[in-house]
């Protein structure tokens, strides 16, 4: 393997300086892709997850696994976790028996930040205040109220873009409403700060 380690979404190749040591020539070589789940290895059915070399492939002293029959072994993982191939060398000439060979790497997930939101607008109303946010879809967007000490005195949450609505701890005081937004694990900046005075109406 070139690498041990995959990002989600990229194509993996076989290959990369593994090597397996056969004195036999003409051998059936097949890999099979499994995945940790649980506590056991799971075969994977997915596109390029298992090929089979059986057509005048020759494995004098050392076999590569860049490429079988002419074409590179590659695959795609959909989810994330430990893999493994398992590769299985058999028969040949002469006939060697039947070796089997493991090759684990992992996939993982990066999450990118969301993109700062903005608060387009804040309005007083009775007894609470809304606060219209807009940001990246699908995320969550959150807005805290800060007095003018830098102190919380109210916060609020929705998914996706639209309102907030928050009712703050006091009133008649200047206050401060900041936004941020989150998606699988990650925050974004917080947005420009938007200041105004507060009183119910």
């Amino acid at each position: 393997m070139a690498k041990t380690l995959y990002q989600l979404g990229e194509t993996v190749t076989l290959g990369g300086g593994v090597t397996l040591s056969r004195d036999t020539t003409n051998a059936t070589v097949t890999g099979q892709l499994q995945q940790m789940i649980g506590a056991a290895w799971t075969d994977v059915s997915i596109s390029g997850s298992s090929f089979n070399a059986t057509s005048n492939f020759t494995t004098d002293v050392e076999v590569t696994y860049t490429t079988l029959n002419g074409s590179l072994v590659t695959v795609t993982p959909t989810s994330a976790g430990s893999y493994r191939w398992k590769i299985t060398v058999s028969g040949g000439t002469p006939d060697c028996g039947t070796s089997t060979f493991y090759v684990e790497f992992g996939v993982y997930t990066y999450a990118e930040a969301p993109s700062t939101p903005a608060i387009t607008s804040i309005e007083n109303k009775v007894s609470h205040v809304d606060v219209t946010v807009n940001g990246d879809s699908g995320v969550v967007n959150y807005v805290t109220l800060y007095n003018t000490n830098g102190t919380s005195i109210g916060n609020g949450s929705r998914s996706g873009n639209g309102i907030i609505t928050i009712s703050p701890e006091s009133t008649g005081l200047y206050i401060t409403a900041i936004a941020y937004s989150y998606n699988n694990g990650v925050y974004s900046l917080p947005s420009a700060p938007v200041t105004m005075f507060l009183v119910y109406s």
